[in-house]
């Protein structure tokens, strides 16, 4: 039976260690493997193995190759590549005669999208805050690569306030954020409250032009996909830890992976303290990589690490009056016994290369804890404080930070969150399908100002 021809093609499946992996056929018929695993940063293998025997019969390792995060191919010349966090594009081709070319070039703007044409072509297009750059590369079948640079200035911006002028993007003037519920204390489960959500994350989303629909507790997973394909992003809010919160988190955080993967389309993702911890959790895929500390009912101030400065949510759109109150002034609330150390983080590789350590903070007994995440490739960001309580929780003989700086810090990360989600197109199907899954639909209870952590709160009965 003579054998079909396979090319190369980026796959996703449960039998790797990572989903950065692809897999093909030389044009000798010969399986190659190649991989940029999470586990080991900063090394690429290549796998060559006999089709008919599976004996290996080529490997390489390319050492001190950044860690490559995206991976695309051109079928027709065998040949694939990746864009590094580090801006450098890499590019590996296999020759008939299993020999491996190696090339990079690197990248010098903030902002980088690429796609295949034809199979032949790989379009690279840089923006900046500047101008665009369109970066053709094209492929050759007689040479390694012929390198065709086509500059394209689309604007030019003017630093003089008034006279500048901004890309602006299409952006989701309705967005619609969904918040985890989560199961109620047994203290609340009077007449038959099940599962609850504190009316301060409700605010927060609100006070920044969106919608809020909470993600309810026990229900068939058709409603959550229904949800995930009709939001615009998901906040993981803080609490206690439960099976059920874990269940629906990781619902949401894999559906985000993939359709980024699959389709470069952004579904953010907020951890907000219990949800700080869920996301290294389902990170690392294991529940154990936190340990006890002393963080629980105290305001503090941040630390910023250097990955703080390239991040989305800390480097240059924060204004600089932020900056300094978080980093001079108590307006970080902490309410959470257990941490990440910044030790850990950075000797576990999978936690290390999937997120940036934006900043450290003290606990009560001075020792330092991970206090804000961000992912280097994906839509997902958390925070081990509550931003939400200096402006919503009033709870008296409390350490919550409710100064103009405090709140300013709050709205700031609000803003950022639903800015993000604005980047997300999706809506519901109907206005009646819309209207009957929003916060709206629910009537929230006070308690009081004196024993409860949340002074509203909203009730579910599942």
């Amino acid at each position: 039976m003579q054998r079909e021809k396979a090319y190369f093609c980026q796959i996703n499946s449960n039998s790797f260690c990572c989903t950065n992996t692809l897999i093909g056929l030389t044009h000798k018929d010969e399986i190659l493997i190649s991989y940029f695993p999470y586990i080991t940063p900063k090394k690429v293998s290549l796998l060559l193995f006999d089709i008919d025997t599976f004996e290996l019969s080529y490997s390489i390792d390319l050492n001190n190759c950044s860690t490559i995060y995206t991976m695309k191919c051109l079928k027709k010349y065998n040949i694939f590549f990746g864009l590094s966090d580090e801006k450098i594009l890499w590019i590996i081709k296999i020759n008939n005669d299993e020999t491996i070319q190696l090339t990079k070039k690197t990248l010098y703007t903030d902002q980088t999208k690429m796609c295949v044409i034809n199979d032949r072509d790989l379009l690279l297009i840089n923006v900046n805050t500047s101008h665009a750059i369109q970066l053709i590369f094209k492929i050759n079948p007689h040479h390694m690569m012929t390198i065709r640079l086509l500059l394209i200035i689309l604007f030019i911006t003017q630093i003089n306030g008034k006279n500048q002028k901004t890309f602006s993007p299409i952006e989701n003037s309705r967005p619609i954020i969904g918040i985890l519920t989560q199961p109620a204390p047994s203290i609340w489960q009077a007449s038959n409250r099940t599962t609850y959500l504190a009316a301060s994350y409700v605010k927060y989303v609100e006070s920044t032009g969106a919608q809020v629909v909470p993600i309810r507790m026990y229900q068939p997973i058709d409603y959550y996909l229904h949800l995930f394909n009709s939001l615009n992003g998901v906040l993981f809010p803080g609490g206690d830890f439960s099976n059920e919160y874990f269940y629906v988190a990781k619902l949401f955080y894999a559906w985000s992976l993939k359709e980024f993967d699959e389709t470069s389309k952004l579904f953010p993702v907020w951890g907000t303290c219990l949800g700080f911890e869920v996301l290294l959790m389902l990170t690392r895929s294991s529940i154990d990589i936190l340990e006890p500390c002393k963080g629980y009912d105290f305001a503090t101030e941040l630390t910023f690490m250097p990955d703080a400065a390239d991040s989305q949510l800390l480097g240059s759109s924060l204004p600089l009056n932020i900056k300094n109150a978080l980093q001079n002034d108590s307006t970080t609330a902490n309410y959470h016994n257990f941490c990440m150390r910044p030790t850990n983080f950075s000797a576990d590789p999978i936690l290390s290369t999937f997120y940036k350590m934006l900043t450290i903070s003290p606990d009560l007994e001075g020792k330092t804890f991970v206090s804000t995440i961000e992912s280097r490739r994906y839509p997902v960001f958390g925070v081990q404080w509550h931003p939400e309580k200096n402006g919503f929780e009033w709870r008296v003989n409390t350490t919550i930070p409710h100064t103009s700086n405090a709140v300013k810090v709050m709205q700031y990360t609000a803003n950022f969150l639903t800015n993000q989600t604005r980047q997300n197109m999706n809506h519901f199907e109907s206005i009646e399908d819309e209207t009957k899954h929003l916060i709206y639909q629910y009537t929230s209870e006070f308690t009081d100002l004196v024993e409860s952590h949340f002074q509203q709160i909203y009730f579910f009965y599942e």
